[in-house]
């Protein structure tokens, strides 16, 4: 009968632990990941912030990502461009879809 409960014993403490040894890991990885979703959040917004301010300023390089034109006179030349002219058309037409909606504005 002492051997039962010394096994019952070891078998509680061993199921305490594991118990929390589950917890901590858990909570660490909950913690973990929620800090990764948060970031992944904050950089989310801001990038449709940014989209969304390209879009009012019809700002076409930043709207693309354009950096190669990082100069006054390289973008003089590339706004003479077809290529300029069609994404600046796709910035009017988005920002015309933007003042139709007033949660955006």
């Amino acid at each position: 009968m002492q051997l039962t409960a010394k096994k019952l014993e070891i078998n509680k403490l061993t199921t305490m632990k594991l118990t929390t040894l589950t917890m901590t890991l858990l909570t660490l990885f909950c913690v973990q990941t929620f800090g990764q979703t948060l970031s992944d959040l904050t950089a989310n917004a801001q990038e449709a912030t940014d989209k969304l301010e390209a879009i009012y300023d019809l700002d076409v390089f930043q709207y693309f990502n354009l950096y190669d034109y990082d100069t006054e006179l390289k973008q003089a030349v590339f706004k003479k461009t077809e290529d300029y002219q069609t994404k600046l058309a796709e910035l009017k037409s988005a920002k015309a879809e933007m003042s139709r909606d007033d949660s955006l504005l």
